[in-house]
């Protein structure tokens, strides 16, 4: 009776539910979870199995009838599925990387690092549960963004700048603060983070996108990436743009 209860009250307030695509039926072991721990926290959602390789028009075509503004897309190997996905739409998506070969890592980097101009939001390698607290988090509505740098340096006033810079151009006003206190529920975080001086963040069941920064990258920092990502939601290495339109589309959405 309660989930009955929970479940309406989030499609009537708030979005419809969560489109759900992975590459694969080989990843049924994490979408099977996926769409249960969804389905516990009363979030309607819709499983489509369908390669961004293999069937690309079918995507376009699944894309252009769901209403979903969240989709919730998993993929391994190449993991270009969540890409593909906004590069063909105007929903914000989460990408959940597979852990198919290299232990995840390589689908990790591939669905973190996009490009600039694309909303999409990284996890950890097969995180169920930080994905389905997110959803549950974004369903929940926001209703302003807060900029977070604990640390000051060039490269993080430039990242920031960026930032803020995307958030004017989308009509969207933002705090900031110097401290990674989460504490505002109505809020998403965006959190500019040196990743070889933090060796943990701790989001507190917040909404916070973190934005990796680092001027010269090594290979020893996606491993670290790799441990860190498994908190929170992320975006590519000095990404702040992208985690603005992430923000955006985030506000828009809720506040529609």
């Amino acid at each position: 009776m309660f989930k009955t209860l929970l479940h309406l009250f989030l499609m009537r307030f708030f979005l419809v539910g969560v489109l759900v695509v992975f590459g694969s039926e080989s990843d049924k072991a994490v979408y099977s979870k996926l769409i249960e721990k969804l389905d516990e926290k009363g979030i309607e959602s819709t499983l489509e199995i369908c390669s961004a390789h293999r069937e690309p028009e079918r995507i376009i075509k699944i894309l252009k009838e769901s209403d979903d503004k969240v989709v919730i897309a998993g993929a391994g190997l190449s993991a270009a599925l969540p890409g593909f996905v906004a590069s063909h739409s105007d929903k914000l998506v989460i990408g959940i990387p597979v852990n198919a070969n290299y232990f995840g890592l390589d689908a990790l980097l591939s669905i973190h690092q996009m490009p600039k101009g694309f909303a999409v939001l990284g996890t950890g390698v097969e995180a169920i549960e930080q994905t389905v607290e997110a959803v549950a988090n974004i369903l929940q509505g926001k209703k302003k963004v807060v900029l977070v740098a604990t640390e000051q340096s060039p490269e993080i006033e430039k990242r920031m700048g960026a930032c803020k810079k995307t958030l004017e151009e989308e009509g969207i006003a933002f705090e900031e603060q110097e401290e990674n206190s989460y504490n505002d529920r109505e809020a998403v975080y965006i959190d500019f983070i040196e990743i070889d001086t933090v060796e943990a963040v701790d989001p507190e069941k917040q909404l916070v996108i973190f934005v990796p920064i680092k001027e010269d990258s090594e290979k020893s920092d996606a491993l670290k990436l790799s441990v860190l990502a498994t908190k929170g939601l992320w975006v590519g290495l000095g990404r702040g743009e992208n985690a603005a339109l992430c923000a955006a589309k985030i506000i828009k959405g809720t506040t529609d």
